[in-house]
């Protein structure tokens, strides 16, 4: 198949769990700024690439491209960046902050 009508391309976009109260499930897709763009959600083709640009303990989520065009557009994000390059000076998660997840998840 091709086209619009074809399997939508898998993608790595940043993400983590929703740790607040009664949202147990939920994902919080992690938007990014970019200068001269706004508001956008960065995806990638592969994890290694968004541990390249995003640092190793980056959390993610994998999914369709299509599904994530979809959840970002009924959140008023209407850009997604596939493989952006790295923001310099930008936030990135520690091992730390993952732990703090983790026990916030417990």
């Amino acid at each position: 198949m091709t086209g619009t009508d074809g399997p939508s391309p898998v993608v790595v976009a940043p993400a983590r769990r929703d740790v607040r109260p009664g949202r147990a499930g939920d994902v919080i897709f992690e938007v990014r700024e970019l200068p001269g763009r706004g508001r956008v959600m960065p995806a990638f083709s592969a994890v290694s690439r968004l541990a390249a640009a995003l640092g190793p303990h980056q959390p993610w989520v994998a999914l369709p491209l299509r599904n994530l065009q979809e959840i970002m557009g009924g959140a008023g994000v209407y850009t997604v960046v596939l493989d952006p390059q790295a923001e310099p000076g930008g936030w990135r998660w520690q091992e730390s902050d993952l732990r703090a997840l983790e026990q916030a998840v417990r």
